[in-house]
C-alpha cells in the first residue's frame, strides 16, 4: 500500500473509526439558531481489534480509540465544545459535541479548501453538503478522532493519498485496497470491514425541501456511509439536504 497521511477516523465529530455492522453511528441535531449538537458512538468488532492491538503490540485493556486524545483533537478545532468523551469499554468511544456557530467552525480555512462540508443559503432555504473526494480529505484528520496515527499510516488509505485522484492510474481500487488490508490484517476481519459503515441521522431546525445522497423523512435526514467505501474512495461522494430556515 502506498504512504499516505494519517486518518483519525469520523463528522464534525465526527466521524472514522474501524466498526463492525455499525460502525459508528452518528446523529446531529441542527438549531434554527446556526448551532448545532452532535453525538456519536464508535464500536470496533472483536476480531478487528484483537488484530489491531496486536498491530500495535496494544494491551487488551487499552481503548482502541481513545477518550482523552478524542477530547483534546476536537478541542483544538475552532468554534468546537467537547461535552463530553469517554471509552464505555475498551473498543468503543462516546462523544457528545457542540458547535455554538457551526457556520464557524465549516469556515476553518482547511475545511473551506477541501470543501469537505459546506453549508449555504438561499433567500429562506439552507443547504448541508458533505462531498467526499481524493485530494480533497486532509481536514478529515482533525475533524474525527481515533486510531493511532502510525497505525493509520500503515493502512493507508487511498481517501488520504493526496497524489492519487479517483480514477488515475496510480489509484488504488476498492477492491484493491480490500486486498492489501485482508494481507495486513488477516482475512478473518474481511466480513467485519465489508459491514461496517458510518451511520449518519441529522435533524433540520426547519420543513425539508430536498435531498441527494440519503433519504428524508420528516425532518430527519439519514444516509449510511460503508467503510471501506470511505478509505478507498474510489469515486467521489456526496450526501446533500436543503431546508426552509
Amino acid at each position: 500500500m502506498r504512504g499516505a497521511a494519517r486518518l483519525s477516523l469520523l463528522l464534525a465529530a465526527g466521524a472514522f473509526a474501524l466498526a463492525g455492522s455499525c460502525s459508528a453511528k452518528v446523529t446531529a441535531l441542527l438549531e434554527a439558531g446556526g448551532g448545532a449538537k452532535i453525538e456519536a458512538r464508535v464500536l470496533v468488532p472483536p476480531a478487528l481489534a484483537a488484530r489491531l492491538r496486536a498491530l500495535e503490540g496494544r494491551p487488551a485493556a487499552a481503548p482502541l480509540l481513545g477518550a482523552a486524545t478524542a477530547r483534546r483533537t476536537l478541542e483544538a478545532r475552532p468554534g468546537l465544545v467537547v461535552v463530553s468523551a469517554s471509552n464505555p469499554d475498551p473498543d468503543s468511544l462516546l462523544l457528545s459535541v457542540s458547535a455554538p456557530d457551526l457556520a464557524t467552525v465549516l469556515a476553518a480555512p482547511d475545511l473551506a479548501a477541501d470543501g469537505l462540508l459546506r453549508l449555504g443559503s438561499s433567500g429562506s432555504e439552507r443547504e448541508l453538503t458533505l462531498r467526499l473526494e481524493r485530494g480533497r480529505t486532509g481536514s478529515l484528520a482533525s475533524l474525527v478522532p481515533g486510531l493511532d496515527r502510525d497505525l493509520l499510516e500503515a493502512l493507508s488509505p487511498p481517501l488520504l493519498d493526496r497524489g492519487a485522484a479517483a480514477g488515475s492510474d496510480t489509484a488504488l481500487s476498492k477492491a484493491e485496497y480490500r486486498q492489501a488490508l485482508g494481507a495486513l490484517l488477516g482475512s478473518r476481519v474481511l466480513p467485519e470491514l465489508d459491514a461496517a459503515a458510518l451511520d449518519f441521522a441529522i435533524t433540520l431546525p426547519g420543513q425539508a425541501v430536498s435531498s441527494s445522497g440519503g433519504r428524508l423523512e420528516g425532518r430527519v435526514f439519514t444516509f449510511s456511509l460503508p467503510l471501506l467505501d470511505l478509505l478507498a474512495l474510489e469515486k467521489p461522494l456526496e450526501y446533500r439536504v436543503r431546508w426552509i430556515q
